[in-house]
């Protein structure tokens, strides 16, 4: 891709289109693709493109004993790139079991945070998704996991907590079912969000980019987008028409976000 898109400070979409859909041809054509699983494929995309080949150890059969050591292991996994560094962070998953009350956790990292979207509510506050994310599920009948103490399958909560805050956030906001059908709660965006990443200060985000779909099912519908040019004016991208919408933009205008883009601030 870095011979056909040689710009700088700016990328062509034209000639971004047609390097990216030499690699990925099934987003050639006409119809519509859904915006986050693009965006995936661009992300993942440009990590191989710019992954840095390096010397490493033999991968370690250990389980890991903490969030740091696992980000280790993960790093010296994988080839290494700004992408990493700019978009990844890492959550923890801890699985308890309800009836001796033994824990387990494991650490993965992420590249988006995909936000449930609770059904029948006309409108809810993002901070509300964050919460959701991070509530407890219980896990029973065919999801029982294991249970190393007990030695067999056990009704469980699992619990989800961020422990490693990337510089940019970008939340998906799972807004369709299985079906394709849109759901019909509003969700009101927040210009700040803070995230509770366990370390002694909550990790503060500015929003500075949002995609949108109007419509009713994934498949079709119309996305524009939303962007923050200088961190001060708004621009509002709907197709090959970009304008300045600084003085008309506020949080109630991103009703129909799909994907945001959240900056970390400097602490």
């Amino acid at each position: 891709m870095s011979s056909s898109v040689r710009s700088i400070g700016h990328v062509n979409p034209s000639q971004f289109r047609s390097a990216f859909i030499q690699l990925e041809p099934k987003f050639n054509g006409c119809e519509q693709q859904d915006a986050q699983e693009f965006l995936s494929y661009v992300v993942n995309d440009l990590h191989d493109e710019l992954n840095k080949p390096r010397s490493r150890s033999r991968p370690t059969t250990m389980e890991p004993k903490s969030a740091q050591e696992a980000w280790s292991i993960y790093r010296n996994r994988y080839d290494d790139s700004k992408l990493i560094d700019i978009f990844v962070g890492q959550y923890a998953s801890v699985i308890k079991c309800s009836y001796c009350g033994n824990e387990s956790t494991c650490w993965d990292p992420f590249w988006d945070l995909p936000l449930p979207v609770p059904r029948n509510r006309n409108r809810i506050d993002i901070d509300e998704c964050i919460a959701e994310f991070t509530s407890a599920e219980i896990l029973d009948g065919n999801e029982q996991p294991f249970c190393s103490r007990c030695k067999q399958h056990r009704r469980s909560t699992k619990r989800l907590s961020i422990v490693r805050s990337p510089k940019i956030l970008v939340i998906h906001l799972k807004k369709f079912s299985n079906n394709g059908y849109k759901l019909s709660s509003d969700v009101n965006v927040n210009q700040q969000i803070r995230i509770d990443n366990g370390s002694s200060t909550m990790a503060t985000y500015e929003l500075y980019g949002c995609v949108c779909h109007h419509g009713y099912l994934s498949r079709s519908g119309h996305y524009t987008a939303y962007c923050q040019y200088d961190q001060q004016r708004w621009y509002h991208c709907d197709d090959q028409k970009v304008r300045d919408c600084s003085n008309s933009f506020s949080m109630a205008t991103l009703k129909d976000a799909y994907v945001l883009f959240y900056r970390q601030q400097q602490q």
